[in-house]
C-alpha cells in the first residue's frame, strides 16, 4: 500500500513539474520595455526550436534564457 501511494505521488510531482515547463516555453516571446539589447534565447512552440532575440532588459516574461543550452533544456 506504501509503496502504491509513493508512487503515485512521485507520478503527480512529474506530471507537475512537465505542466510547469510547458506552460514557460509556450509563453511568446516578449523583447521588453527599456532600450537595451541583451542577446537572449526564447522557445518558439510552433518551429519547436529555441530562438535568439533581444531582450531590452526590463520586463518580459520566463520565456527568457541566457544561453541556448538553458532554453533547450529547458524546453526541449
Amino acid at each position: 500500500m506504501k509503496v502504491s501511494i509513493f508512487i503515485i505521488l512521485f507520478g503527480l510531482i512529474l506530471s507537475a513539474g512537465a505542466s510547469l515547463k510547458q506552460a514557460k516555453c509556450g509563453l511568446p516571446k516578449v523583447e521588453g520595455l527599456c532600450d537595451a539589447l541583451f542577446p537572449r534565447f526564447h522557445y518558439n512552440p510552433d518551429s519547436e526550436e529555441c530562438q535568439q532575440f533581444f531582450y531590452g532588459g526590463c520586463g518580459g516574461n520566463d520565456n527568457n534564457f541566457m544561453t541556448k543550452e538553458e532554453c533547450e533544456k529547458a524546453c526541449k
